[in-house]
């Protein structure tokens, strides 16, 4: 006849209690933060004074060249009209922002020459000082449109044969991108005593040396000085290709190669968005949407706690009920600390990306505990088999089973009731008399 194990149920009352005054505590916290938030409360003044717009598709165009133009950011309407047009444009076409620095990122980036385009004396300064960034100025840019030199692939920079070479390919990810015929610049660089010293009499000393890349977008620059200070930058109208590369005391062949991309300008530059974000004329939610992600997000991860406590009591498992509360209440204050420090209606929201992470976690431990059968850690304990160390260690023999399992084995039962682990521990362990009790 098969015994059976007589297992005691396991009260969590302790731990529910202690999830009731955690979840009423973080609850009241919660309500109190909107009362505390004077953001919230000066977006919603803003709104109705026309002084604040939410930048959510379909964007106010009046108003959004209202504010633009009220707040001193630009000199010009014209350029103010171009401003607020292609923001306009690409705001309805990401329908929301996730934070308002996506303003100052790559989505709000556009062609270069758009600038030009606008009529505005702002929109070609800005323009033109992105070609001296490309290492080109205004004489470069129009030769190189009305009337580009001819230039070889391969320059030799001295007379002399020095050994010494710099070159490269240049390539792009663009589709159609012709790697022929575009210009590269080399640029030997001398310190600023070599010119205080340079008597008036000498020849001017040639700084600069240009080559044209072949079909393959390779170029060459041989017989470089020895210990010479050289850098090298392509220049193509409507691309750009980072900064210049180059090596100080050159002794040796250097290879250099440059990935082109297209030349793109941010619609904001960086003092008009630094103002823009001081000024908190935008925002990227309003306190009605912060509200409702906080609060389902909050709720969502409440529940996961408490679906994670009623699996481990129908369950029966046996645990610490002190660790779950704790661990509620410190990840409950980091949450709403994390929803505090950021702008609500202005910055990307981490403290809901928290809830939903931790709630996942919860969820899924959750089924793991109700559907799997869970491996008892008490099993592994008093045996010899898993610590060979016990039997060393005096009264080891008068260690019992743990309180809320009482197993009971007959000698002639091949299976102990239950439990596979304990037919392992009775094949291999001597000193288990201790978990048995025959009858």
């Amino acid at each position: 006849m098969k015994n059976r194990t007589i297992q005691k149920i396991y009260s969590r009352k302790t731990e529910r209690f202690l999830l009731l005054v955690v979840t009423a505590i973080l609850s009241l916290m919660a309500a109190q933060y909107f009362n505390i938030d004077k953001d919230l409360q000066a977006a919603e003044k803003g709104y109705q004074s026309g002084k604040v717009l939410n930048l959510a598709a379909p964007v106010q165009s009046k108003q959004l060249k209202k504010l633009l133009s009220d707040g001193n950011y630009f000199t010009d309407d014209q350029y103010i009209d171009f401003v607020k047009n292609n923001l306009v444009q690409r705001i309805n076409e990401q329908k929301s922002l996730p934070n308002l620095g996506s303003l100052n990122k790559n989505d709000f980036m556009i062609d270069a020459t758009l600038f030009t385009k606008s009529g505005s004396e702002s929109g070609n300064l800005r323009f033109l000082n992105s070609l001296a960034h490309l290492g080109m100025d205004t004489a470069l840019y129009n030769k190189e449109q009305n009337n580009p030199e001819a230039y070889p692939s391969v320059v030799a920079v001295l007379d002399v044969k020095t050994g010494i070479d710099i070159s490269g390919r240049i390539g792009s990810d663009e589709r159609d991108f012709d790697q022929k015929g575009i210009l590269v610049k080399l640029t030997e660089i001398y310190p600023d005593a070599f010119w205080d010293s340079l008597p008036p009499s000498e020849k001017p000393v040639q700084t600069e040396f240009y080559a044209r890349t072949d079909a393959k977008g390779t170029y060459k620059f041989t017989n470089l000085k020895k210990e010479g200070n050289y850098s090298v930058l392509p220049i193509k109208r409507g691309f750009e290709f980072g900064v210049s590369k180059g090596r100080a005391a050159i002794t040796s062949d250097q290879e250099f190669d440059f990935n082109a991309k297209p030349h793109q300008l941010r619609i904001l530059d960086k003092t008009e968005y630094r103002q823009i974000k001081n000024d908190k004329i935008f925002t990227v939610r309003t306190p009605s949407d912060f509200k409702k992600e906080f609060f389902v997000c909050l709720l969502i991860w409440l529940i996961a706690f408490w679906v994670f406590h009623l699996s481990l009591t129908i369950k029966n498992y046996r645990s610490d009920q002190f660790i779950l509360p704790l661990i509620m209440f410190i990840t409950g204050i980091g949450l709403i600390v994390l929803y505090s420090v950021q702008d609500s209606l202005r910055d990307e929201i981490y403290g809901s990306g928290m809830a939903v992470s931790a709630a996942v976690v919860l969820f899924l431990t959750s089924l793991f505990i109700f559907f799997f059968k869970i491996i008892r850690s008490t099993d592994f304990y008093h045996s010899n088999f898993f610590d060979p160390v016990l039997p060393l260690l005096p009264g080891s023999h008068q260690l019992k089973a743990p309180e809320d399992i009482t197993v009971c084995w007959h000698p002639a039962a091949d299976v102990v009731a239950g439990d596979i682990w304990h037919r392992a521990r009775r094949q291999w362990c001597k000193s288990e008399s201790f978990w048995f009790s025959g009858k």
